[in-house]
């Protein structure tokens, strides 16, 4: 894709680069508001924002606000989705063509365990900013 292509507010170049071709809002349009913006911040972990980490601490927080939420509540991670066939087939898309933290987030969201698939989101999330301040 071009930079002609890229468009602030249509199509942000941080969103749009990703090797499997897929859009950042074509995964995170089907979750709720806390995994939507804890994906998008994961995406986007340092191509927008040059502070270091700033991204993935965001993440960190939303993904701690989605397991609080529904610590009383179904876990219901396709709550907004109307195709969950073809969200499926993009994520594993996306997971195929990303072997870094992306990648592995989704996969985790795409496990059947609940809860359990939020904690290792957030696992790993965590686990990555510790990498990265530990140097």
């Amino acid at each position: 894709m071009s930079e002609k292509q890229f468009d602030e507010v249509e199509k942000p170049k941080h969103y749009n680069l990703h090797p499997s071709g897929i859009e950042c809002v074509e995964i995170n349009e089907n979750f709720s508001g806390n995994l939507a913006a804890a994906i998008k911040y994961v995406w986007r972990d340092g191509l927008k924002d040059p502070v270091p980490l700033k991204d993935l601490k965001k993440a960190r927080w939303y993904l701690r606000r989605e397991i609080e939420r529904t610590r009383t509540t179904l876990f219901a991670r396709f709550e907004v989705c109307t195709d969950i066939a073809g969200l499926v087939a993009k994520m594993r898309t996306v997971i195929d063509a990303d072997a870094g933290l992306l990648g592995q987030v989704l996969t985790a969201l795409l496990s059947p365990s609940g809860h359990a698939a939020l904690r290792r989101a957030l696992y790993l999330v965590e686990n990555s900013i510790a990498q990265a301040e530990a140097g």
